[in-house]
C-alpha cells in the first residue's frame, strides 16, 4: 500500500486532473460541433493519455540531476514529487513502471489507430504529444530541467490534450480550438510563473534553472502580466471572429480574478509583504474557472 501511495504521488494527480479538464474540454467542442461522442475512443484516449503521462514523470524524475535533489522546494504542478529521494521508492522500480505504462500506451495506441483510421489529424497529434512527453523528460535534452520545460507544459496540457480530445472525435480540426487553447496557454503559463515566485531565491541558491530564473524576477513580473492580459485580449478577439457569446459571456466573470492577480503580483514587486497563498489560489482560478467555464459551455449548448 506504501508503494501504491508513491506511485501515486509519482503520477503527479493535478497535472492529470488539469489534463482530464482539458480533455474533456476538447471533447466538449466536438458535441457543440454536433458531432455525436464516441464514448469509447474517448476513455481509450483518455485512459492513453494518462499512461503518457506517467511514463513522462516518472521518467522525468528518474533522470533528475544531483542539483536538483539537492534543492528542498516541491510544488505540485513543477519539479520533483520527492518519491525517488532517500529511497522512498527504489529507482529501478520507477524506470520498469514507466517502461510498463509505455508498452501499454503502445498497445492502445494499435486500437486508436484503428478506430481513426479516417482521421489522420489524431495520429499527428498523437505523436506530438509524444515527442513533447520525451523531450519535456528524458535526455539529451530534457528541458523540465533547462528553463524551457514550462512552455512545452503549457502547451502540452493546454492546447495538445484538448487538440488530441478533438480529433479522436472528428477527422478535421476546427477553429474553436485555436479560439479556446491559446488563451488557456497563456494563463496556465502564467500560473507555472506564480508557482515559481516563491522559490526563486531558493532556486537560486541550489542552482535549478527555471524559467523564473531565466528571466529574472523583474522581466517575470512583466511576463506573468502580459500573459495574463494577453489571454483576455485573445478571448475577445475569439468573441470578434465568432466565439458565441453564451460560451465566452460566463468567461468574463473570471477578468477581476486576473486583473487582482496582476495588482497582487505588482505591489509584491514593489516591495509589499507577499501573499504567496492569495497569489496561488488567484493564479490557479485564473485558469481553472476559464477551463470550467469553457468546457461547461461547450457541454450544455
Amino acid at each position: 500500500m506504501n508503494n501504491l501511495r508513491l506511485f501515486f504521488r509519482l503520477s503527479r494527480p493535478p497535472l492529470l486532473l488539469i489534463a482530464a479538464l482539458g480533455y474533456f474540454l476538447g471533447a466538449g467542442v466536438a458535441r457543440y460541433l454536433g458531432i455525436s461522442i464516441d464514448w469509447g475512443m474517448y476513455w481509450l484516449g483518455q485512459v492513453w493519455l494518462i499512461l503518457l503521462q506517467f511514463v513522462m514523470h516518472a521518467l522525468n524524475e528518474y533522470f533528475e540531476l544531483p542539483v536538483e535533489h539537492r534543492n528542498p522546494g516541491k510544488t505540485l504542478l513543477l519539479g520533483s514529487s520527492g518519491v525517488l529521494e532517500l529511497g522512498k521508492l527504489p529507482r529501478p522500480m520507477a524506470l520498469w513502471a514507466s517502461v510498463a505504462c509505455a508498452l501499454a500506451a503502445g498497445l492502445l495506441t494499435v486500437l486508436i489507430i484503428r478506430g481513426s483510421s479516417d482521421s489522420p489529424e489524431s495520429l499527428v497529434v498523437l505523436l506530438v504529444l509524444v515527442l513533447a512527453g520525451l523531450v519535456y523528460s528524458v535526455p539529451p535534452l530534457r528541458l523540465s530541467a533547462s528553463g524551457y520545460g514550462e512552455l512545452v507544459l503549457s502547451f502540452f496540457l493546454a492546447a495538445l490534450v484538448p487538440v488530441f480530445a478533438f480529433s479522436l472525435q472528428e477527422g478535421e480540426l476546427h477553429r474553436l480550438l485555436a479560439m479556446v487553447t491559446f488563451p488557456l496557454v497563456c494563463f496556465f503559463l502564467a500560473l507555472l510563473l506564480t508557482i515559481e515566485f516563491p522559490d526563486y531565491a531558493t532556486d537560486l541558491k541550489y542552482e535549478k534553472t527555471s524559467l523564473l530564473l531565466r528571466l529574472g524576477w523583474q522581466r517575470g513580473i512583466v511576463m506573468h502580466n502580459l500573459l495574463i492580459s494577453g489571454g483576455f485580449l485573445l478571448l475577445v478577439l475569439a468573441i470578434m471572429l465568432g466565439l458565441p457569446w453564451r460560451i465566452a459571456l460566463p468567461i468574463m466573470t473570471v477578468l477581476p480574478v486576473g486583473v487582482a492577480q496582476i495588482w497582487l503580483l505588482n505591489r509584491i514587486g514593489h516591495g509589499i509583504k507577499p501573499n504567496w497563498s492569495l497569489l496561488l489560489l488567484l493564479a490557479v482560478a485564473t485558469f481553472g474557472l476559464t477551463a470550467y467555464f469553457l468546457s461547461y459551455g461547450f457541454w450544455t449548448h
